[in-house]
C-alpha cells in the first residue's frame, strides 16, 4: 500500500507502474501460497504404512465429491489422523493414558442400530465421534470397520444411548464431530476452510481490488506506461477475484454438490482391496 502513496505524491506514469506492480504481488504470493499448500496437503496424505480408512456411507445417505475424497481416517504407528470434510486434520495419540485403545458403537436403545462410533482412550474418555450412517453403513462397511479395529488394535464396545432421535449427537460432549465428519453443505464448507486457504484475508480482500481499480483506466491510455499500469491492476483485481470466485463454483456445481450414496464417487488410489497407502 505504501507504493499507492507514492503514486499520489509522485504523480507520475513510473510511479504507477511501480505501485500497480507492487499491488500484484499480493495476489501473485497468494497464488504461489495455494499451489504450495496443495501440493503439501497432497503429499501429507501419502504416508508410507499408514492404514488409510475411507467413509463407506449408507446407500440413501445424501454425500457429496469432496466428503468421499477428503475425509479419512489415518492410523500409522504412533498416532491417528481424522482429516474431516473441510481438511481440517486432528491428531489423537495412540500410546500413553490419552491414547486411542478403545471403540464404542452407540445403539438406538428402541431399534439397535448403530448410530454413532466412539473413539476412546485407555480411560473410557470419548476422544473423537463418528456418524456411523456416514462411515460404515455401505455395502462394505463392515470391512471399513474390522478395517479400523484391526489398525487400532482396540476393544470394542457396545452401548445404548438414552434417545434414538435423529439429533441423537445433541448434547454430547463432541456433537461437533458428527457434523465435520459427515457431508458439509457447500457454505459450511467455505465458511470452515476458506480462511485456512488464502493469504488475502480481511480488509485487504476488499482494499486490494480498490485500489487496483484506481490505476485501471490506464488501459485506455495511449502512453506505454500507464498502459501498463492498467494492465498490471487488471491482473491483480483478477488474480485476487479469480480463485475465490472459482472455490465457489466448482463448491456449488461439482465438491459440494449432494448426490445419494457414493454417487459412483471413489477416491483415487484407494478402494475395499487397497487399504494401505504405499510410498
Amino acid at each position: 500500500m505504501a507504493a499507492l502513496v507514492a503514486v499520489f505524491f509522485l504523480d507520475s506514469d513510473a510511479a504507477m507502474v511501480v505501485a500497480s506492480g507492487a499491488l500484484l504481488l499480493l495476489p501473485a504470493s497468494d497464488l504461489l501460497l495455494r499451489v504450495q499448500a496443495a501440493y503439501h496437503r497432497r503429499e501429507d496424505s501419502r504416508i508410507p504404512g499408514a492404514a488409510v480408512i475411507s467413509p463407506c456411507p449408507a446407500p440413501d445417505a445424501r454425500t457429496t465429491r469432496r466428503f468421499l475424497r477428503t475425509t479419512a481416517i489415518r492410523v500409522m504407528r504412533d498416532e491417528v489422523v481424522l482429516t474431516d470434510a473441510a481438511g481440517r486434520v486432528r491428531g489423537l495419540a495412540l500410546s500413553g493414558t490419552h491414547g486411542v485403545g478403545q471403540l464404542a458403537r452407540l445403539h438406538d436403545p428402541r431399534t439397535g442400530r448403530v448410530l454413532g462410533i466412539e473413539l476412546r482412550d485407555r480411560g473410557g474418555r470419548a476422544r473423537a465421534l463418528l456418524p456411523h450412517r456416514y462411515w460404515f453403513a455401505g455395502s462394505e462397511g463392515p470391512y471399513r470397520w474390522n478395517q479400523l479395529v484391526e489398525a487400532l488394535n482396540a476393544e470394542v464396545v457396545d452401548e445404548s444411548l438414552r434417545s434414538g432421535a435423529d439429533s441423537w449427537w445433541q448434547g454430547h460432549l463432541l456433537s461437533a464431530d458428527v457434523r465435520a465428519m459427515a457431508p458439509m453443505e457447500a457454505g459450511d464448507v467455505r465458511a470452515a476452510s476458506g480462511g485456512n486457504r488464502s493469504a488475502v484475508a480481511g480488509g485487504e480482500l476488499a482494499l486490494v481490488p480498490l485500489f487496483a481499480a484506481l490505476l485501471l483506466p490506464g488501459v485506455l491510455a495511449s502512453g506505454a506506461e500507464a498502459f501498463t499500469a492498467g494492465l498490471l491492476s487488471a491482473l491483480t483485481i483478477v488474480a485476487v477475484w479469480g480463485p475465490l470466485v472459482g472455490d465457489v463454483l466448482v463448491s456449488r456445481l461439482h465438491a459440494d454438490k449432494f448426490k445419494v450414496g457414493d454417487g459412483g464417487f471413489r477416491r483415487p488410489g484407494l478402494d475395499a482391496s487397497n487399504s494401505r497407502e504405499t510410498s
